[in-house]
C-alpha cells in the first residue's frame, strides 16, 4: 500500500492539471461573451467619462492627470480586447469533426486563459457614482498644492465606503504614483494595535529573527525604522475609535515626504479624532447611477425578458433610497425573476415585511446593525429606534423629537428639562456623526425662528424596525401605520404584545370590545383626521407614557378613561378641535409634558384646577406648557399647581387678560403661596396677547428665571418685579418691543435700573405691518368676517375646495382679513387649504400658479404666514406682480429696486387702509431725500415704459426656453418655473454645489426654497447673448450634482 499513495497524489495532482486546463477550454465561448460584453460597459464609461470632462474643459477647469491617463489605458485596452475576440471567434470555428473538441487544444488553452485574464483587466472596479469623489482622494494623494497628509471616508454602512478604497488600492498598486509602498489593513473593532502590527510585518517582510518573541514597542520600533525610508500610503479599512499610529509604529505623516493614509469610517467623529487633514462624506447614489447598479446585478436577460419588467425594477430599486448594498442585495435576489408576477410579490414583501426579503436579514441589517451595536449605551440605542416611529421620509423636528423622549424617560438621569434637552441634542449629534440620522434643511417655523429638523434613511430605518423587533423575532413590537384607512379590527387584536403604536394618516375601525394593550408605552396617532377613537379605546394601557393625539383637526371629545393613564408623562392635543377636558384628567399625577393648541383649554381650569383636590396630587411633574391659539381663553390660573413648571409659551390667545388671576384664586378658596408661584420657570414666552395686562398681581421672585420675551402685548404695562424681590441671579435677558419697553410702569426706578442691563430690542414692525395693526382695530367688517369665518369651522375642516367656497361666500376680497392679532382665526381655514402646497412666481414657493383662486388663496396664506411676495419691480414683465392675475393688495411694499440701488424704502396702501392712519402716527429718520427721490422718479419712468416690460417678458421667456433646453435632459433638474425675468430651476439634490460651480465659472447666482431650487434674477437690461451664455455655464456646471445625494 505505501507503494500506492505516491501513484495517487501524481495521479491527484494530474487531474487537477488537466481539469483546470479543460476549464479554459470548455468555457472559451462564454468567456468571449463575457469579454465582449465588459468592454462595451467600459467603452460606455469611457464616453460618459470623456463627455463630461470635455464639458469642464469647455468651463475653464484642468484635466486631472489620471483622469487622461485612464482614458488613455482605455483605448489602449479596447485595441487588445478586439484582436482577444478575432483570434477567440476565429478559434471557435476551427474544431473537430462532428465533435465540440478545438484542433488544437493548446492555442485554446493559451487564448482561454488570456480571455480570462484580458476580463479581470477589463472590468469595471464598482464604485458606480463615486468618480467625483476618486477623483478629489487621487488628486490629494498627488498633493496638487493642498497638502493632505490623511483622508478620511465617512459615511453609513453599506454606502462604498469600502469600495472606493478598493479602487484607491487597485489604482495605487497599477501606476505606483511616486510610493514604495502601499499597505492595506483591515481594522475592524476593537482596534488592535497587536493585529495592525502583525499585518505590517507580513507586508514588509521584516525579518523574523526581529519579530518573533519581541514586545510591543520593539516591534513598533521595527515597523518605524522599515518605514521611515520609504514612501508610503496607509490604507485602514473600517475603523470605529482611534488607532494611535505612534503605538503601531507608523513614523508622523507628511504630505511632502509622501507619508500618508486614507481610512474608512461610519463615524464623522472617528475623522475628527484620528485628525484627517480632509474629510470627505461618502453619500448614496444619486438615482440615475443607483438603477444602473441595480440592473448590473439584476442581469440584462432578466431585464429585459418582460416589458413590465423595467417598470417594476425600477420600483425595487426605489425602495433602496441609493444605498448601494441595498441595492446589491435586492439586485441579487432579483436576478432570474423573469415574470411581472415574481416581481410583484417581491415588491410586496419589500415594502411590507423587508426582513422577509433574500439576502436582506443576514447581507444587509446585520452589516448595518454594527452600527448599532456600536452605539455608547442603551439610552441612545432606544432613542435611535424611536426614530423608526415615524413614516418613510418624514422630517422630523429636533424639539418635538427630544420631548417625546424625555417623556418616555430616555433621559431621566436629568432633573432640570433643560439639561435633559440639552442631553437629547447631543444624542441627536452623536446619532448623526454615526451616520444613522441625516441632518434636514431647517424652515422657518411662524414665530421666525430657525427649526431643527432630521430624517431616517429608508432602509436604515428598516433595519431599526428590525431591531426593535428583536432581530425579527418578535412581531408587532413596533407598530407603524401610514396611510391606511381604516385598520381592521383583526390586525388590532394581534398587537396584544406591542411596546409602541404609531399610527400616520390612519384610522382604526369599530372595535366591539376595547383593545388589550399591557404592554404599550407609546401610543401616537397624528396627522388625520381621526373623528373619534373607538368606545373604551384608553381603557386597558396600564404602563403608557406617551400619547399624542395632536394634528387631528376634528378630533372633538376626549374620551373620560383618559384619566385611567396615571403612567402618563407626556400628552399633546395640539390643533385638535377639542371642546372641553374630562374632569379625570386630574388623576394624571405624572405628566411633565402637556402642550395645547386649541379653544379647549379655557375648560381645564374649570375642571380641572377648581375641583378642591390637594396640589400636590395634580399636574406636579408638569414642567412644560405650550397653548396657542386659545381665543376664549382668560387665565391660566390653574398653572399655581404646577410647581415644577419650567417653560411656559402663551401665543394668540385673545382673550386673555392675566396669566395667573391671584384674585380668583382667593375667590375660589385656593390656598396659594404666592412666592412659590413660578419657582422653577426659567423661560417665559408671551406673544400675540392683546389684552394682557397682567402676568401675576403680586411681585414674585422667579428665582430660576433665565429668559422673557414680551412680543404684541400692547396692554402689558406693569411686570411682576419690585425693589423687595429684588432680580433672579440667573436672569440673562429680557426681550420685547423697544416701544413696549418704555412705557412700562414701575414700582420704583430701582428695579427698572436693575432690569434695564437685560433688556433686548426685538427688531420693530416694519412700516406695513404698524398700518396693518392700526387698520385691524379701525375696520369693524374685518373682525365681522373673522366672526362669520369662524363660524364656519366645521366646514372649512371638510376639503380645500370647501374651504376657498367659503372664503369667497364672504363677499369681501381676501386681503380685508386682518394680518396679525386675528390670523390665529383663519388658521382653522388653512388646517384643510394647507394640503394645496402652492409655489408662487418666484422660485421661493412651491408651484406656479395656475389660477387667480389660488393666487388669491397664497394673498391670504401670506398674510396669516406674516410674510410678503417678494417679485421685484417691473420684474414678471408688469410694473407690479400682481396685475398678472388680478389679485389688488391693499398695503405693498417697495425698496431696492425702486432708484436702482440707492437707499429707498416705500409703502403703498389703499385709500380704504390709509384712513385709518393720522397725522403723527408713523415718521422715518430719512424720509423724503431729494437726490435719492429723483432717481426714484427716474427709474420708475424708465421701468414703467410699455416697450421696457415687453422686453422684459420676452426675456423672461427666451431665458426659460434655453434653460429647458440645455439643463431639461438632466436628472437632476424637475422644473424650470418662473414669470418674467425671476426664475427659478428646482433639482433633485441641494444646490449649493452647483452655485459654488457656476461661480468659479463667473456666473452669480443664488439658492432658494429649501436649498434645492437655484433662483435668477438677471439685470433687466440684460441681452440674449447673456442669457445664452449663462444657461451655458449652468449647464457645464450640472455634472458637479453627480456625487451629491439625492433628496
Amino acid at each position: 500500500m505505501d507503494c500506492v499513495s505516491p501513484i495517487l497524489d501524481v495521479a491527484t495532482r494530474l487531474w487537477d492539471c488537466t481539469a483546470k486546463r479543460a476549464v479554459y477550454i470548455r468555457h472559451l465561448p462564454q468567456n468571449l461573451n463575457s469579454l465582449r460584453t465588459e468592454m462595451e460597459e467600459l467603452k460606455n464609461l469611457y464616453e460618459d467619462v470623456k463627455e463630461r470632462v470635455e464639458r469642464e474643459e469647455k468651463s475653464q477647469k484642468k484635466r486631472l492627470r489620471v483622469v487622461d491617463g485612464w482614458l488613455r489605458g482605455v483605448e489602449a485596452m479596447e485595441k487588445e480586447v478586439q484582436e482577444i475576440l478575432a483570434k477567440g471567434d476565429e478559434e471557435i470555428q476551427k474544431k473537430c469533426l462532428g465533435t465540440c473538441c478545438p484542433k488544437n487544444c493548446g492555442a485554446s488553452y493559451k487564448l482561454g486563459k488570456m480571455v480570462l485574464e484580458k476580463m479581470d483587466a477589463v472590468t469595471l472596479d464598482k464604485t458606480v457614482g463615486q468618480d467625483l469623489l476618486f477623483g478629489k482622494v487621487w488628486k490629494w494623494l498627488q498633493d496638487d498644492g493642498e497638502k493632505v497628509s490623511s483622508i478620511g471616508l465617512y459615511g453609513m454602512g453599506g454606502v462604498g465606503k469600502t469600495t472606493l478604497l478598493t479602487r484607491t488600492n487597485n489604482e495605487l498598486h497599477k501606476t505606483r504614483v511616486e510610493f514604495d509602498a502601499v499597505i492595506w489593513v483591515t481594522v475592524s473593532r476593537p482596534a488592535n494595535v497587536e493585529k495592525v502590527q502583525q499585518v505590517l510585518f507580513n507586508k514588509l517582510e521584516i525579518p523574523k529573527d526581529k519579530w518573533e518573541g519581541r514586545s510591543e514597542d520593539e516591534r513598533a520600533e521595527e515597523i518605524f525604522n522599515v518605514l521611515k525610508t520609504k514612501k508610503f500610503v496607509l490604507l485602514l479599512d473600517d475603523i470605529w475609535e482611534r488607532l494611535d499610529l505612534s503605538k503601531v509604529g507608523i513614523p508622523p505623516l507628511n504630505h511632502q515626504d509622501k507619508l500618508k493614509m486614507v481610512f474608512t469610517t461610519r463615524s464623522k467623529q472617528v475623522c475628527q479624532k484620528m485628525e484627517a487633514t480632509k474629510s470627505i462624506e461618502v453619500n448614496c447614489l444619486p438615482w440615475e447611477d443607483a438603477f444602473a447598479l441595480f440592473q448590473t446585478k439584476v442581469g440584462a436577460d432578466t431585464i429585459s425578458s418582460h416589458p413590465d419588467i423595467p417598470k417594476l425594477a425600477e420600483m425595487v430599486a426605489k425602495e433602496c433610497d441609493g444605498l448601494p448594498l441595498a441595492l446589491i442585495t435586492t439586485g441579487r435576489a432579483m436576478a432570474g425573476a423573469k415574470t411581472p408576477e415574481e416581481w410583484e410579490k417581491k415588491i410586496e414583501m419589500l415594502k411590507n415585511y423587508p426582513a422577509k426579503f433574500p439576502g436582506t436579514e443576514e447581507d444587509l441589517f446585520r452589516v448595518l446593525a454594527i452600527s448599532y451595536d456600536s452605539l455608547p449605551d442603551e439610552a441612545i440605542k432606544s432613542c435611535f429606534l424611536y426614530c423608526s416611529l415615524f413614516p418613510e421620509d418624514y422630517e422630523i423636528s429636533h424639539r418635538k423629537l427630544i420631548q417625546l423622549w424625555i417623556g418616555e424617560g430616555f433621559l431621566d438621569e436629568y432633573d432640570n428639562i433643560q439639561e435633559a434637552r440639552n442631553q437629547g441634542e447631543e444624542v441627536i449629534k452623536s446619532l448623526q456623526l454615526a451616520c444613522l440620522l441625516e441632518n434636514v434643511i431647517s424652515p422657518v417655523n411662524e414665530e421666525g425662528e430657525k427649526d431643527e429638523y432630521l430624517k431616517m434613511h429608508d432602509v436604515i430605518r428598516d433595519m431599526a424596525l428590525w431591531l426593535a423587533g428583536e432581530n425579527g423575532k418578535k412581531k408587532n413590537k413596533f407598530v407603524v401605520k401610514d396611510g391606511v384607512e381604516s385598520i381592521r379590527a383583526q390586525e388590532v387584536e394581534k398587537w396584544k404584545k406591542t411596546q409602541r403604536i404609531s399610527l400616520w394618516d390612519s384610522n382604526i375601525e369599530e372595535l366591539r370590545e376595547p383593545p388589550y394593550f399591557p404592554n404599550m408605552e407609546t401610543f401616537l396617532a397624528s396627522c388625520k383626521f381621526i373623528r373619534f377613537f373607538p368606545n373604551r379605546f384608553f381603557t386597558n394601557m396600564p404602563i403608557i407614557r406617551v400619547l399624542d393625539l395632536s394634528n387631528n383637526f376634528e378630533l372633538k371629545e376626549l374620551p373620560e378613561e383618559i384619566g385611567d393613564l396615571v403612567t402618563l408623562q407626556y400628552l399633546n392635543l395640539s390643533r385638535t378641535s377639542i371642546q372641553y377636558l374630562p374632569m379625570e384628567l386630574k388623576n394624571l399625577k405624572k405628566l411633565s409634558y402637556d402642550t395645547a393648541n386649541s379653544d379647549y383649554t379655557g375648560d381645564y381650569e374649570r375642571r380641572v384646577v377648581y375641583s378642591k383636590f390637594p396640589r400636590h396630587q395634580c399636574l406636579n411633574n408638569l414642567c412644560d406648557v405650550n397653548i396657542s391659539g386659545c381665543g376664549e381663553l382668560l387665565n391660566l390660573t390653574w398653572l399655581i399647581f404646577a410647581p415644577s413648571l419650567q417653560f411656559l409659551s402663551v401665543s394668540a390667545c385673545e382673550s386673555m387678560e392675566k396669566v395667573i388671576d391671584d384674585e380668583r384664586s382667593e375667590i375660589l378658596e385656593i390656598a396659594v403661596d404666592h412666592l412659590g408661584v413660578f419657582s422653577r420657570l426659567r423661560s417665559l414666552v408671551l406673544f400675540c396677547l392683546p389684552e394682557l395686562r397682567s402676568i401675576h398681581g403680586r411681585a414674585l421672585t422667579f428665582p430660576s428665571l433665565r429668559d422673557i420675551c414680551v412680543f404684541q402685548c400692547p396692554s402689558l404695562r406693569k411686570l411682576p418685579f419690585d425693589s423687595n424681590t429684588g432680580v433672579s441671579k440667573k436672569l440673562e435677558k429680557i426681550k420685547g418691543e423697544q416701544e413696549w419697553w418704555d412705557e412700562l410702569e414701575w414700582e420704583d426706578q430701582t428695579i427698572m435700573h436693575n432690569l434695564t442691563p437685560y433688556f433686548q430690542s426685538l427688531d420693530p414692525w416694519p412700516t406695513q405691518y404698524k398700518i396693518a395693526r392700526t387698520w385691524e382695530w379701525e375696520d369693524q367688517t374685518i373682525m365681522h368676517n373673522c366672526q362669520k369665518l369662524k363660524g364656519r369651522r366645521d366646514n372649512l375642516l371638510q376639503s380645500p375646495q370647501a374651504s376657498i367656497s367659503a372664503l369667497l361666500d364672504l363677499h369681501q376680497p381676501f386681503s380685508s382679513f386682518p394680518l396679525h392679532m386675528s390670523f390665529h382665526v383663519y388658521k382653522l381655514a388653512l388646517r384643510a387649504l394647507i394640503i394645496l402646497v402652492l409655489k408662487n412666481i418666484s422660485a421661493f414657493h412651491e408651484k406656479v400658479l395656475s389660477s387667480p383662486d389660488y393666487v388669491q388663496y397664497l394673498a391670504l396664506w401670506n398674510a396669516s404666514r406674516e410674510k410678503g411676495v417678494q417679485c421685484g419691480l417691473g420684474r414678471t414683465g408688469h410694473l407690479w406682480a400682481h396685475e398678472s392675475y388680478g389679485v389688488f393688495p391693499d398695503i405693498m411694499t417697495l425698496a431696492k429696486p425702486l432708484a436702482g440701488g440707492l437707499p429707498i424704502g416705500a409703502v403703498l396702501v389703499t385709500e380704504r387702509v390709509a384712513s385709518a392712519i393720522n397725522f403723527g402716527d408713523h415718521g422715518s429718520t430719512f424720509a423724503g431725500s431729494p437726490l435719492v427721490c429723483n432717481a426714484a422718479l427716474a427709474v420708475l419712468k424708465k421701468i414703467s415704459e410699455p416697450s421696457f416690460l415687453a422686453s422684459v417678458a420676452k426675456k423672461g421667456q427666451y431665458l426659460k426656453q434655453i434653460l429647458t433646453q440645455k439643463l431639461g435632459h438632466n436628472p437632476h433638474v424637475k422644473e424650470v418655473r418662473g414669470l418674467g425675468l425671476i426664475v427659478g430651476i428646482e433639482l433633485d439634490v441641494q444646490a449649493s454645489l452647483l452655485v459654488d460651480a457656476c461661480r468659479e465659472a463667473g456666473l452669480l447666482v443664488l439658492t432658494a426654497g429649501k436649498g434645492n431650487v437655484v433662483r435668477l434674477v438677471p439685470p433687466l437690461i440684460i441681452t440674449e447673448e447673456e442669457l445664452e451664455l449663462a444657461a451655458e455655464v449652468l449647464s457645464g456646471s450640472l455634472p458637479v450634482l453627480d456625487g451629491s445625494n439625492s433628496k
